[in-house]
């Protein structure tokens, strides 16, 4: 198995589905039995307690491996599969914890997971909810409050806490479903929560104008040297990928406020792209990119220019 993993990454979901498969259950074993290590207390200030509890509740976390990573790759199925799926999870979490002085921390742990591997926080916030409440247990909901506690403290960390504009994104519109569930009447509302969440929402608002502002810069000096003549393949394909990437992070950010920041921006970069002499040579590239930043009338607006251009 050593051979299968070695020089995979984590984004291999097929991967490390068929090996955590192997594996997982076996770890959840180890840990489930194992006795606290002698240097435990000195080593992290912590309790044999605190070891039982995060040992036992790794564990468990383990032994769901399979239903999470399965879920992972299947994030784009129907809502009331995903939610079948994950009242399944959640489920088993909490029978496997039943009773035990660290089940909160256990379905705390599978909870955060949850939240962070999906774009699901309006699900996951409600099933926690109604499992309290069909269990008479506070557990879940604790947990869930957890959980969320945690992810908004990873969230406040904005999109400088991701070099790719990809991961950005991704993280970003996880935050967003997160504070956009928290806030929205309904079973998943925290209202305890809200003071908070809208400093963060400023907060990220912030932080994604200036990403953004220096993005567009970026972009604007990639495209300095192809804005003339005709880009060759790898160059418009270059362009191509890197304005999708920025208009993806555009629509994700407009979740926080600034719409109109955003509008002037791209707006800034088209006039960049547009001042050039309209002319045939290249003209396909550039209204691409024109159509990507502000959509196909800003495309064919442009092919009509340098058509006109071309024929003068």
């Amino acid at each position: 198995m050593s051979g299968e993993i070695a020089q995979r990454l984590s984004t291999d979901h097929k991967t490390v589905l068929r090996c955590g498969s192997q594996l997982w259950a076996l770890a959840a074993d180890v840990l489930s039995r194992g006795d606290t290590p002698s240097d435990w207390q000195a080593a992290t200030g912590l309790g044999p307690a605190d070891h039982v509890a995060i040992s036992r509740s790794l564990a468990v976390l383990l032994r769901q491996g399979v239903a999470i990573e399965t879920m992972v790759q299947r994030r784009a199925a129907p809502p009331a599969e995903l939610s079948a799926a994950l009242q399944d999870c959640m489920s088993a979490t909490i029978a496997q914890s039943a009773n035990a002085p660290w089940a909160d921390v256990a379905v705390g742990m599978v909870m955060a997971v949850l939240l962070a591997r999906l774009d699901a926080a309006a699900q996951l916030l409600t099933l926690a909810g109604n499992l309290s409440a069909s269990l008479a247990s506070p557990a879940a909901r604790l947990a869930s409050d957890m959980a969320v506690e945690l992810l908004l403290s990873r969230a406040a960390a904005g999109p400088a806490a991701h070099p790719d504009l990809g991961e950005a994104v991704e993280a970003l519109s996880k935050a967003a479903s997160l504070l956009d569930a928290i806030e929205r009447p309904g079973p998943s509302h925290r209202p305890t929560l809200k003071a908070r969440t809208t400093q963060l929402r400023r907060e990220l608002d912030v932080a994604c104008r200036s990403r953004f502002d220096g993005e567009v810069m970026q972009f604007q000096e990639a495209l300095a040297e192809t804005l003339t003549g005709k880009p060759s393949d790898a160059e418009a394909c270059a362009n191509e990928a890197a304005a999708l990437a920025l208009r993806s992070f555009d629509l994700t950010s407009r979740a926080f406020g600034s719409a109109a920041h955003y509008d002037r921006a791209l707006h800034t970069a088209a006039e960049r792209l547009t001042s050039v002499a309209a002319s045939s040579d290249g003209a396909v590239d550039r209204a691409r990119l024109l159509e990507i930043l502000q959509g196909p009338r800003a495309g064919i607006a442009y092919l009509r220019s340098a058509a006109g251009s071309a024929s003068a």
